[in-house]
């Protein structure tokens, strides 16, 4: 595959995860990527984690900081046609998860593409009720319902050019952005071959405000003032 990807990582103290993660990144069948690490703030030791493997860091002040900022910052330095966005807390289950994103590439019209999740054991009950509604074992094509998901995906490099990731947003930047790009007839693909295990371990007041600022987003990209 004549395809090189760039990885981007964006993360803050999880060094646990990092842990985990970057032997499995680095022993992917597809091998013809780069990995950036866009971090802000970490107190965890994730720097000298990090020193044993070949990538690059980005530091960006915490108080800057939100998904879709984190993401730009690391696409702005990114060398490839392909854009990987991976969640720090999210993990590959195995050497074929970048593989099975990018092949979907070969269709030219596949803007994005994102994996299924397999949660953690201590995943909370919220999580466990979303991974069951939204990752089935069959593959989905969308073209038209704004789906991809930031958590483990890519995205053609050209489309993000086009349109940068909304740094107004708290969250669902991701969504916004398959919206768009839907709009201009291009397709979005659940590949649930490609797994990472990703999910949250929050409170009920935590889960709460999450869900408030999820919200407020929709609210903002539906409502179409920014």
């Amino acid at each position: 595959m004549p395809f090189y990807a760039s990885i981007i990582i964006i993360c803050k103290n999880q060094k646990k995860y990092l842990k985990r993660s970057l032997p499995i990144i680095f022993k992917q069948s597809f091998s013809n990527f780069e990995v950036i690490l866009v971090d802000s703030g970490s107190k965890d030791g994730s720097h000298k984690l990090i020193k044993k493997y070949p990538l690059r860091l980005i530091e960006i002040p915490p108080e800057k900081f939100n998904y879709a900022y984190a993401f730009n910052v690391g696409a702005k330095s990114a060398n490839g046609d392909y854009l990987v966005r991976l969640s720090g807390d999210a993990v590959p289950k195995d050497e074929y998860w970048l593989k099975n994103l990018i092949v979907n590439f070969q269709d030219e019209k596949v803007a994005g593409v994102y994996s299924r999740w397999l949660n953690n054991p201590e995943a909370n009950i919220i999580d466990k009720y979303v991974n069951w509604l939204t990752m089935p074992n069959n593959k989905r094509v969308f073209d038209s319902i704004p789906n991809w998901n930031g958590a483990s995906g890519a995205i053609r490099k050209a489309l993000w050019q086009k349109y940068p990731f909304n740094e107004n947003l708290d969250f669902c930047e991701d969504l916004d952005w398959s919206r768009k790009v839907q709009k201009d007839g291009y397709l979005i693909v659940y590949e649930p071959n490609s797994v990472v295990y990703h999910s949250h371990n929050e409170h009920l007041w935590s889960a709460s405000v999450r869900s408030f600022k999820i919200l407020r987003s929709l609210l903002k990209i539906y409502r179409q003032k920014i």
